[in-house]
């Protein structure tokens, strides 16, 4: 829409004046449009916060606050205003003519340093309800929040509809899609139709504006899960190029790369946005695979304590998760046994399990303290554990292979599921790396090292580069090759890999 001498770019949320970027940020560009999407109506302070602040609490200060930010980008005015009027104990009314640009015209757009971008095709007006949905689908993507997920992949569904020709609604789609094929991890059948939504919407988004940032850093993060390295990584770095200062971007570069490229990322990343634990989580990866276990130690302890004081609290962009689970898999490798498993207590009890990823470490951490068990012989601990998880995620592959192991450890007679038919069901689902890794635990519990570290190194070999057994040394189910000269091998060359 634009109000002279201004235009809003609504497919970044962008504020543009004779071409040039205006620095808002894109929440008070949303609001300002909000605004202007409604000329010479009254909109009052109560909708204003509850549209745009609804699930956290704040006061009016802050709705305050942002309309003067705005209009000091617009060079306004309260008395006598140009744009935006104050209606005293009632709210606010833009009050300048807008045009609504829903013609196939084009708008030249330049960067703030004041090169040329050229031109690019801009879409229709978003009506209220579209950008309503939009701004509830990406409230559900910045919580992680997978209750919402379905609803919230409808929004981005309607609001693609109605505005083919947008990039920002695309990658909200692609997004949507891709977490619920996150969502799914857990389980024992990946998603694969969501993953191939996600990289179609977000391929699209590239094609329609290939200057937008977001839409090449999301297409990065998608195809990463798809296994396309090279291209994953390329499209995340061409995210950074163009936006540098936005940590999101450096973000998706680090998951998108491994060893020291992801580390470097992970700087960066923190260098924007301190003690995001997600970042952290990357990074201690990177060092777990090293076998740098004191540094692992270090990053996974700091996302561990953002996480700790997160608990309980609602309203958060992008909560922390499996920082417990990941500090008690270090301690464990560590020889603390005891902080092991004090920390995947920590991990349960924190867990918020309509996260996204909460159920998925909650999952972890009940896994590993069965595992635990099953190394100290404790085998009715290590059942009630494996059977909790059944009761969370019924046939879960990792529980029933535990129940499997403790009834060969105790030497009676056979169960009645075998691991050839988790391992065909893993495969049948997609998971062909969780498949082999329980192929090689079972051998490791039951004896047979050299075939697990055989079939182990074959899984590393035949992996792209990446994180692929990145915590094969420190996982519990594979303490039985703990100090064997084929493990330690094993953790040599995947060690390497991260470098």
């Amino acid at each position: 829409m634009r109000f002279e001498p201004f235009a809003i770019d609504t497919r970044r949320w962008r504020l543009l004046r004779a071409g040039h970027q205006i620095d808002l940020s894109p929440r008070l560009v949303e609001i300002l449009a909000y605004l202007a999407d409604r000329p010479g109506e009254i909109v009052s302070k109560d909708e204003l916060l509850d549209r745009f602040w609804g699930d956290v609490h704040v006061t009016e200060n802050t709705l305050t606050r942002a309309v003067a930010d705005i209009r000091k980008a617009l060079g306004d005015h309260p008395d006598p205003p140009q744009f935006i009027q104050t209606v005293s104990r009632r709210g606010y009314r833009f009050i300048a003519p807008v045009e609504p640009m829903s013609d196939p015209a084009r708008l030249a757009t330049k960067s703030s340093g004041g090169s040329d971008s050229g031109e690019r095709r801009r879409e229709p007006v978003r009506s209220t309800d579209l950008y309503l949905d939009w701004a509830r689908g990406r409230a559900v993507l910045e919580s992680l929040d997978a209750s919402g997920l379905t609803d919230a992949l409808r929004s981005f569904e309607r609001v693609v509809e109605g505005t083919p020709g947008s990039a920002a609604a695309h990658v909200g789609l692609a997004n949507a899609c891709f977490l619920q094929f996150e969502r799914s991890r857990v389980g024992n059948v990946l998603a694969h139709p969501f993953l191939e939504r996600a990289i179609e919407h977000a391929r699209r988004a590239v094609q329609l504006d290939a200057a937008m940032a977001e839409a090449w850093a999301t297409l990065g993060f998608v195809l990463t899960a798809s296994g396309q390295v090279d291209e994953s990584r390329a499209a995340a770095a061409h995210a950074v190029a163009i936006e540098p200062a936005n940590w999101r971007h450096h973000y998706r570069l680090a998951v998108a790369t491994w060893g020291e490229e992801r580390l470097r990322a992970v700087d960066r990343t923190l260098s924007l946005l301190p003690r995001f634990p997600a970042a952290l989580f990357l990074s201690a990866m990177v060092h777990v695979a090293r076998r740098a276990l004191g540094h692992a130690r270090d990053v996974a302890e700091r996302g561990a304590t953002v996480q700790a004081q997160q608990a309980g609290a609602g309203g958060l962009t992008l909560p922390a998760a499996g920082l417990h689970w990941m500090c008690g898999l270090i301690a464990l490798a560590e020889g603390d046994a005891a902080e092991a498993a004090a920390a995947f207590d920590r991990e349960i009890a924190d867990a918020r399990p309509g996260h996204v990823y909460g159920c998925e470490f909650l999952i972890n951490a009940i896994i590993a303290q069965g595992f635990l068990h099953l190394e100290q012989r404790s085998f009715d601990r290590a059942r009630d554990r494996f059977l909790s998880t059944l009761e969370w995620i019924p046939g879960h592959a990792r529980a029933r292979v535990g129940l499997v192991l403790i009834e060969r450890l105790k030497q009676q007679k056979e169960a009645s599921i075998e691991i050839a038919d988790v391992h065909e069901e893993l495969t049948r689902g997609g998971k062909h790396t969780e498949a082999a890794l329980l192929v090689a635990a079972a051998e490791a519990w039951t004896g047979s090292t050299s075939a697990a570290c055989a079939h182990l190194a074959t899984l590393i070999d035949r992996a792209p580069p990446g994180p692929t057994g990145w915590n094969v040394g420190v996982d519990p189910m594979f303490r039985p090759l703990s100090g064997t000269a084929s493990f330690e091998a094993l953790l040599a060359r995947i060690a390497g890999r991260a470098a």
